[in-house]
Formats: C-alpha cells, sequence, structure tokens
C-alpha cells in the first residue's frame, strides 16, 4: 500500500468524503435529545462510530486484540503449551487407573506422589520425570508429551528448526547442540576478527534454515527478530502466563540440555541487535479499557 503526503491547504478531505457533518450530526441527535451532553454524545460516538461507514474506538480495539491473537499463534509462543495440563491430566488418569488395579503398598504411595504433584506444568513435568510409571501406556504418552514440547520449544526459538523432525531423536537434539556450538563459536570468531566458514556451516547445517542467509549477519538477523519478537510477546502476558511459559521452557530446555548454548546466543544477539525490541510489551495490547 502506498501513501501520499503533502502540505496541509484546507482543501483536503480527512475521512475521503466517507462521512459528512450531516451524518455525524445525526448520530449524535439521539443521544442528545436523552440528556446525555455534548461531551457524553460525543464520548458514545468516538467509541461506537457511525453505523455502516465509520468504525469507532471499540471495534478498532476488538481488531487490534485479534492481530494480537494471531500474532501469538504464528509465533507458536502459548498455544502448544495451553493443552499440556490436559494432556498430563490424561497421563494421570492411565496411571491412577493402572495403580488401582494393584493391591501392593507401593501402589498407595504412588497414588499419594501422584496427589502431592503441583498443579504447575513446568513443576509437574520436572517430578513426573523421575516417577516410574507402573502404566505402560501412561509412560508411552508422558513421553510423547515431552517429545512435542521439546520440538515446540525449538521452534519458539528458531523456527522451524524442528519442523521437519517427525521424531525427536536423540541424534536430531545433538545435532542441534552441535549447530548451536559451532554458530556461538562462529560469533565468538567474528567478534575477535578471526576467519570463519560460514559457507562450510550452511553445508552442514542449511536444512535448518529454509530461509536460506548467504552471510552470517543475515542469519543472525533472522534469529535476531525472532526471538525478540518471542520475547516482547512474553512481556505482553500476564505475569503469571509470563512465568509459567518461562519456567516450561526452561524445563524442556534443560531436558535437552541447550539451556547453556542457547542463552549463550541470545546474549549475543541482544549485544549485536540493541536495537530490536527485546523484552519490551507489544504497544496497544493491553486488556484495559481505551480512553
Amino acid at each position: 500500500m502506498k501513501a501520499r503526503f503533502s502540505r496541509w491547504d484546507d482543501s483536503q478531505t480527512p475521512l475521503d468524503e466517507v462521512i459528512d457533518v450531516s451524518e455525524a450530526l445525526d448520530e449524535l441527535s439521539d443521544d442528545l435529545l436523552e440528556g446525555f451532553g455534548t461531551e457524553g454524545a460525543l464520548d458514545n460516538l468516538r467509541h461506537t462510530g457511525i453505523s455502516g461507514r465509520a468504525r469507532g474506538l471499540d471495534e478498532l480495539r476488538r481488531m487490534l486484540l485479534e492481530k494480537r491473537r494471531r500474532a501469538a499463534e504464528e509465533l507458536n509462543l502459548s498455544g502448544p503449551f495451553e493443552d499440556v495440563r490436559q494432556k498430563l491430566d490424561e497421563v494421570l488418569m492411565l496411571e491412577r487407573k493402572e495403580l488401582a488395579r494393584r493391591l501392593e503398598d507401593e501402589a498407595r504411595l504412588a497414588e499419594a506422589m501422584l496427589d502431592a504433584l503441583p498443579r504447575a506444568p513446568a513443576a509437574a513435568l520436572k517430578e513426573l520425570m523421575g516417577y516410574e510409571f507402573a502404566s505402560v501406556e501412561a509412560q508411552h504418552h508422558f513421553q510423547e508429551l515431552l517429545d512435542e514440547l521439546k520440538k515446540e520449544v525449538l521452534n519458539s526459538y528458531f523456527g522451524r528448526l524442528a519442523g521437519g523432525m517427525k521424531d525427536l531423536t536423540a541424534d536430531d537434539i545433538q545435532r542441534v547442540k552441535d549447530m548451536l556450538s559451532d554458530l556461538n563459536a562462529m560469533i565468538a570468531a567474528r567478534d575477535r576478527g578471526d576467519d570463519y566458514d560460514f559457507a562450510g556451516f550452511m553445508e552442514r547445517y542449511g536444512d535448518m534454515f529454509p530461509d536460506n542467509p548467504k552471510t552470517l549477519d543475515e542469519l543472525l538477523e533472522g534469529m535476531a527478530r525472532r526471538m525478540a519478537a518471542m520475547s516482547r510477546l512474553l512481556a505482553s502476558l500476564t505475569e503469571r502466563q509470563r512465568s509459567e511459559l518461562a519456567a516450561l521452557a526452561e524445563q524442556v530446555m534443560g531436558d535437552l540440555d541447550l539451556a547453556f548454548q542457547v542463552d549463550q546466543l541470545q546474549r549475543s544477539l541482544q549485544e549485536h541487535m540493541p536495537n530490536l525490541p527485546w523484552g519490551q510489551e507489544a504497544p496497544g495490547w493491553g486488556e484495559g479499557d481505551m480512553p
């Protein structure tokens, strides 16, 4: 979309002839006759707009909130995590069903342990990782949930990095670790003024970067923009949502043994591109009423 700007000379029509003064007065007349007063009538018009002709602030706010929802879905930040609690409950239901069939004291102790699990998904996952399941089916579903979370966390940080991995195998995870280690080493070499082999890096890991960057700067800019966007969206969540998502991502990253490499990469990106909106709340994304 193109826009043209010129000096104001009284010939412009700001509303592009969508409405005229008489239409605005018609909209105001009912409120004025009902005793709202000029200020109240204008305030109502500002919020509701003119039916079928011009949007009001309430409609614009609704559109902004919808754009926020779509942005969150595109970043794939909270969507995959929202049903973690539900899937955990399904795992626990299968495990409890198996324990109920068993008469030994160990089964009762296991039930007590499940009763004491925290509701926060990250904390529950941490405790269940060291739990010996009685139900083979529950164990299978729990492992599926962990694998799904690992892929989603990787994608949240690196885009489509894990998109082509049908099953996240130990070899896949090791390859991601190697990529991050080599990338951090390449950044460090550049910062020291040493030579680095970007072509060799892309030959080894090019399939992880579908945008096919031509230079290290281009690759880092793409990664930085995604990480900054994710950081910005996190800052726009409620404190509770942000805490739960951060804890869950930290738990999964720790299980993948990727936390150190990811943290080092993010620090480097923030240092090289400080002008990106790292951790800044997205404007216009609040839930309060508009003035």
